[in-house]
């Protein structure tokens, strides 16, 4: 396929089918244009279109659009050797939990962890959870946090899913690229193609409330310790990490510390879109926070933490754990 088709087919899925696409580019119109219009002109060669594809992409200032290419691999901001496997560490006044990632490959062995320690968990100490670098995953690696953070229920914010062809063909492949999905999720993923397919080229919503409230017993109730909970956030927290600092924002238990997270959950819900030539694939978010519509997005401001600290001081442990014991403790 040559470059003007490729260039063609990124332009046009993107229009037609990232539910940001009218907001950033009401945001963004010139820096998208001049990006579009190297794109347009990149050429053949694999590598130069895959760099040039990027920089369209990262015109829209957005972390759920990523293109995965068989030529090249897009640079991580991860850490390098830096282990994704959530770990613990127990002291006299802390217990740390340290997430990395969110990702559903973490979901079984958080809850494992978790299980595995629960009794030290709910002895009195102060749990410490370090999200520093998670950039987010599945809202469902956190469930098995929140009996241990809320103190009682929260809200969620609705969404809305952009209806379109390709969408919902992406949507309707959920049960298959996930064989062990349970067979509530199944109705649901259902129903919502179903509605879609009623309300072709709109945005439809995913539920009929504007927010909805997860009673305690919906996410396994609520534990009396520990009774004090440091949530540690910087701008690389994204996603549903930020998702989980929503919630978690809702306890009286928990204080958030550390610098305004990344901003990057106002569209999600990425779904895959394999592109022509079969040998790149393109990840779209297909679904609007409501918050937008309100005023309240938080896309590239990023989620407040109760407690500022600078920069460096957030990326020392040492450091970070002295300010935490002299500074935020006596203010839990």
């Amino acid at each position: 396929m040559n470059t003007p088709d490729t260039a063609q087919e990124i332009i046009r899925m993107l229009e037609q089918n990232y539910a940001g696409y009218q907001d950033k580019y009401s945001k963004y119109q010139t820096e998208i244009l001049n990006a579009r219009m190297q794109l347009l002109e990149s050429s053949n060669e694999p590598v130069e279109l895959d760099q040039a594809i990027r920089t369209y992409l990262a015109a829209f200032h957005e972390g759920h659009i990523r293109l995965d290419s068989q030529y090249t691999r897009q640079h991580s901001a991860a850490q390098p050797n830096m282990s994704y496997s959530p770990r613990l560490k127990l002291s006299n006044d802390w217990i740390w939990l340290t997430i990395p990632s969110f990702d559903d490959r973490w979901r079984d062995k958080i809850k494992d962890l978790l299980a595995e320690h629960q009794a030290e968990i709910i002895d009195g100490r102060t749990l410490v959870i370090d999200l520093r670098e998670n950039s987010g995953g599945s809202d469902e690696s956190y469930s098995a946090l929140l009996p241990f953070v809320m103190s009682g229920a929260f809200q969620i914010t609705g969404m809305q899913v952009l209806s379109t062809p390709d969408n919902i063909k992406a949507w309707e492949a959920l049960p298959h690229q996930f064989p062990d999905m349970s067979d509530e999720t199944k109705a649901q993923v259902h129903s919502l193609t179903e509605n879609m397919s009623a309300h072709p080229k709109q945005f439809v919503n995913m539920g009929d409330s504007l927010s909805y409230t997860i009673p305690p017993e919906e996410f396994g109730g609520v534990q009396k310790n520990p009774s004090k909970v440091i949530v540690i956030q910087s701008k690389k927290t994204a996603s549903s990490a930020e998702q989980f600092l929503l919630a978690a924002k809702q306890s009286h238990k928990v204080v958030r510390i550390g610098e305004n997270s990344a901003g990057v959950l106002d569209y999600a819900n990425m779904r895959q879109f394999d592109l022509a030539s079969g040998h790149r694939t393109l990840w779209l978010g297909t679904t609007r926070s409501l918050r937008v519509s309100q005023g309240l997005g938080i896309d590239e401001i990023g989620i407040v933490p109760d407690i500022k600290l600078d920069h460096d001081t957030l990326f020392n442990d040492d450091v970070l754990e002295m300010a935490i014991r002299s500074h935020i403790a006596k203010k839990l």
